[in-house]
């Protein structure tokens, strides 16, 4: 039977190379932590970002899932699927993040936003990894970012920020890194290119 993994990578372009540490997240959260999961409405597979027990003990939005079709209802049009990959469902209202094809060169990690917002996360595998484990509940615009995830999480519930120190524990002995204080802390400044290129295709934003 194929994985989860090898199925999302598979329907990635050919040349759309997501980086090793991403992969590497993401088999070891399924092959190593048993993370895979089905969404009880429609039982499509998913893979949390951070490990939990079960699907009883899931507390936060952030999953990698295979959503082949998502950006031809973002976008309004089918054939940009070779320049905009989705990776990570990251929001409880329906935002994304994906791999986009810049243009310019090279691959960049980007937020697409429920309500149309776009913005780039980070060009580096590594860090983007990093984004995935800190810990979000939702990530749902960039003002998210700004915060520590456990302040983020005060603002769904009541209940303690779980935390995510397994994911934490793995990175640092895959890695030798660490994850920032805020998501924000990983997004490059300067001009942003991914709004325009969303303009320039779509024209409606």
């Amino acid at each position: 039977m194929t994985s989860f993994t090898d199925t999302l990578l598979a329907n990635l372009d050919g040349d759309m190379e997501p980086g090793s540490e991403l992969i590497a997240l993401m088999r070891w959260l399924e092959d190593d932590q048993n993370g895979l999961m089905h969404y009880t409405s429609t039982n499509a597979p998913f893979l949390p970002t951070t490990p939990v027990a079960d699907i009883t003990a899931l507390w936060s939005h952030v999953a990698f899932v295979h959503e082949p079709t998502f950006f031809t209802h973002w976008l309004g049009r089918d054939d940009l699927h070779n320049d905009l990959a989705c990776l990570v469902r990251c929001g409880g209202d329906g935002s994304h993040m994906a791999l986009w094809r810049d243009p310019a060169g090279g691959m960049k990690y980007v937020f697409c936003g429920s309500e149309g917002a776009a913005f780039t996360l980070t060009d580096n595998a590594l860090d983007f990894v990093r984004l995935l484990v800190m810990g979000y509940v939702s990530i749902e615009d960039r003002d998210v970012l700004t915060q520590h995830p456990a302040a983020a999480h005060a603002e769904y519930s009541d209940a303690p920020w779980p935390d995510t120190p397994v994911a934490k524990d793995w990175l640092h002995r895959t890695f030798a890194a660490q994850v920032p204080v805020a998501g924000a802390d990983l997004i490059p400044d300067g001009p942003d290119p991914f709004p325009a290129w969303i303009d320039a295709n779509t024209g409606y934003r």
